[in-house]
């Protein structure tokens, strides 16, 4: 019983950190984006959740700066290698050459803060039908058998008979 209880304490452990991971930057304007490519790798490895603050302006992004931005439908994760005019030239970590043509202010998501590596793959996964369901079940799981190892814990505490408090045995 033991052993369910230190499972259950871990699950709800990892339970709380993922919630707190994904949700308090959102009141800071910090919101996640999963890289989805090799271009940022070795800083940025692709399946990382990139962290970025919408709140940045064009005007604080400088050179070296690790900017998120709208291309065709897309979001793009690149590094600021230049500033042309207003206009902003990228380049992933990887890729040898800088991307083709610059980015305009207007498609500028906003500036990344941190990144955690691979966490965006789960994400990734929990996104999908399977990933849903299979999380589904494992919540599911995780409250029934909370609530049975509660409800044998509860029974097992009536069973015992209580101690006299006078004479350390027990009642009779």
């Amino acid at each position: 019983m033991k052993t369910i209880e230190k499972t259950l304490d871990v699950i709800t452990a990892v339970i709380v950190a993922m919630a707190i991971i994904l949700l308090l930057p959102w009141i800071f304007g910090v919101r996640p984006y999963i890289v989805m490519s090799e271009s940022m790798a070795p800083s940025i490895p692709k399946w990382s959740l990139a962290y970025v603050d919408q709140k940045a302006t064009p005007e604080v992004i400088k050179e070296g700066d690790v900017l998120a931005y709208h291309q065709g439908g897309e979001t793009v994760t690149h590094r600021v290698v230049g500033i042309d005019d207003e206009d902003f030239i990228t380049k992933g970590d990887a890729n040898d050459k800088a991307d083709l043509g610059t980015v305009s202010k207007d498609r500028i998501i906003g500036r990344e803060v941190f990144s955690i590596p691979y966490l965006g793959y789960l994400i990734y996964c929990l996104r999908s039908a399977l990933g849903l369901v299979i999380a589904t079940v494992i919540i599911f799981g995780y409250v029934v058998v909370a609530v049975f190892s509660d409800k044998r814990n509860t029974e097992n505490r009536s069973s015992v008979a209580p101690e006299n408090s006078e004479t350390g045995k027990e009642k009779v």
